[in-house]
């Protein structure tokens, strides 16, 4: 197999390599007055081993936009900076920015800042997204009431079980047998891992419908957290229902593989990518008839707590890992 030749990154110095990544992105000059910031490490957030770089360029993208999208906020600009130690080369990072601009192309979003710096502790990724408030849900009130609905967009723990099965394969390629990766049947798991999308359907409809949510959470430490999230910040209790929280059909299928259990992926397996909010039950037929969401429970008292109500009827304590630490 014929290999292309790789250009050392000091060859053409930190400043040469920003100029030949800006030079394939758009450049707009525009005021900024809202803003969320990513920071991944190599080693914590991500694995080379099997992702790819062009999609961890995409995914970080993804995660800074919903942050600030949670925020009611539309992104508009981008800010990446990267850490890189010797082993990477110029065409790595070039496939890096791939997935970038992918994601910027995607969402519209516009790469107005760039830097590189020297790490030796492999590569690190700080994305910020940009942008302006909108209207009307540049303020959302923190009044939320016991009564309002708590709402989701897709579904949940596809993507820590693709995650599962990634390091399942890494492990069995390791062994002494070298075991090939059986991926076969598993793409969108896999998707929802790698390379996951946003609901910007929702905020279009939001504005468009005037519904104004009295919180908004983006869904990336599993459903468990976000539903904490949003209690703690309204000061209320919440209360969740099983047979309400979407989960594929592939999640369960994969959770029956690996022995896991789907519920609890979906509760706590992270990386969702989904949007939690909370809504106004007088809005309820509205938001049944024109979001895509699913209605997965309601606040309560904060005497009452999070609890989660089983298809049995039985209220459990709902608790996420290092939720208040």
């Amino acid at each position: 197999m014929q290999t292309h030749p790789r250009t050392p990154i000091s060859k053409i110095g930190k400043f040469g390599l920003i100029e030949r990544i800006l030079g394939s992105f758009s450049q707009e000059e525009s005021a900024s007055p809202a803003s969320a910031q990513v920071l991944f490490l190599e080693g914590i957030h991500f694995d080379l081993t099997y992702t790819p770089l062009q999609h961890l360029g995409y995914k970080a993208v993804v995660r800074a936009l919903g942050q600030v999208m949670a925020m009611n906020v539309t992104p508009h600009h981008l800010l990446v900076a990267v850490g890189l130690s010797k082993r990477f080369f110029v065409e790595d990072v070039e496939q890096l920015f791939v997935g970038i601009k992918s994601a910027c192309n995607e969402h519209q979003i516009k790469l107005v800042g760039l830097d590189f710096e020297s790490s030796y502790t492999g590569l690190t990724l700080s994305v910020t997204a940009m942008g302006v408030a909108n209207k009307p849900l540049s303020e959302i009130p923190k009044d939320g009431k016991p009564t309002d609905l708590l709402c989701v967009t897709g579904n949940l723990g596809a993507a820590y079980m693709g995650l599962q099965l990634l390091e399942r394969e890494k492990a069995l390629f390791s062994s002494k047998e070298k075991a090939q990766p059986q991926l076969l049947g598993k793409e969108y798991i896999l998707q929802r891992y790698l390379r996951p999308t946003l609901c910007t359907k929702l905020f279009t409809i939001l504005h468009q419908e005037e519904i104004t949510p009295t919180s908004i959470c983006f869904l990336t430490n599993g459903l468990a957290h976000g539903v904490q999230t949003i209690a703690a910040t309204l000061g209320c209790g919440a209360k969740i229902y099983v047979e309400k929280i979407p989960i594929a059909t592939k999640t369960f299928e994969m959770a029956q593989e690996l022995n896991h259990d789907a519920l609890l992926c979906a509760l706590n397996g992270g990386d969702d990518y989904e949007f939690l909010l909370s809504l106004p039950i007088s809005m309820h037929q509205k938001v049944a008839r024109e979001l895509p969401v699913d209605i997965i429970g309601h606040l309560n008292e904060a005497a009452q707590g999070t609890i989660l109500i089983t298809p049995e009827g039985n209220a459990l304590p709902l608790s996420s890992p290092g939720w208040g630490e």
